[in-house]
């Protein structure tokens, strides 16, 4: 149990490493440049805390990987440059991380993938004011067995033609031709500014290269809190 600290301005607030049974609860974690890692970690519960202003080169909130049995819940995570940073295995074969009712704001990332986009329940959150919601950053590795719904996302554009608070349509999270700086730190300079802005808009009504689908909410939440 790692519960009610407060750490702030260091390389890395907590790094936990191939150990099992864990609950990292009720912590204020801030202006660090990586919140936590967890690494081959299992059985990992972390509730209730908040992960705030993970900046500089790393600057990430959550950094998860090789992980089982793996339980966010109920943290809110905003004003980092990365949310979340998550490399999953190739070879997973059942859900092995939980993301569910998190406030996940203002950041320039909110789940940024490291290979496959696989096995992964995404519930309930409220995902809003970010610049980018979902960054894959190595080419290759389709996206598959993901559980994603009942998520906030201020991106989405549908409607709720019945009023039950869930859009008439899914919502599609696509990787473009044109968003370089997903491959390319460089780029990544310019983006957010207003001819790039222009240029994706562009590009997302006639894209000239079959985009590629990251990840899909089936019942996306109009309203946040429903």
């Amino acid at each position: 149990m790692f519960s009610q600290n407060h750490i702030e301005r260091s390389r890395f607030a907590l790094h936990i490493k191939k150990s099992n049974t864990n609950t990292i609860e009720d912590n204020h974690i801030i202006a660090n440049s990586v919140g936590l890692i967890f690494a081959g970690a299992k059985k990992t519960t972390v509730q209730s805390n908040i992960i705030t202003n993970s900046n500089g080169k790393a600057g990430i909130a959550v950094l998860v990987k090789g992980v089982s049995d793996f339980r966010f819940k109920d943290n809110t995570l905003k004003y980092n440059n990365k949310a979340f940073y998550i490399d999953a295995k190739h070879n997973e074969t059942e859900i092995k991380r939980f993301f569910t009712n998190n406030d996940i704001s203002y950041n320039n990332e909110a789940f940024h993938f490291h290979g496959a986009i696989k096995q992964n329940l995404i519930k309930n959150n409220t995902i809003n004011g970010n610049i980018e919601d979902v960054v894959k950053s190595v080419r290759g590795n389709t996206t598959s067995k993901n559980i994603v719904e009942n998520n906030y996302w201020d991106k989405y554009a549908g409607f709720d033609t019945d009023g039950n608070n869930i859009g008439d349509t899914s919502y599609k999270m696509y990787q473009y031709a044109d968003r370089l700086w997903h491959y390319n730190n460089r780029v990544k300079f310019f983006y957010a500014t207003p001819i790039i802005s222009i240029i994706n808009f562009i590009l997302n009504l006639a894209p000239f290269i079959e985009p590629v689908l990251l990840l899909e909410d089936k019942k996306p939440l109009l309203y946040v809190g429903s």
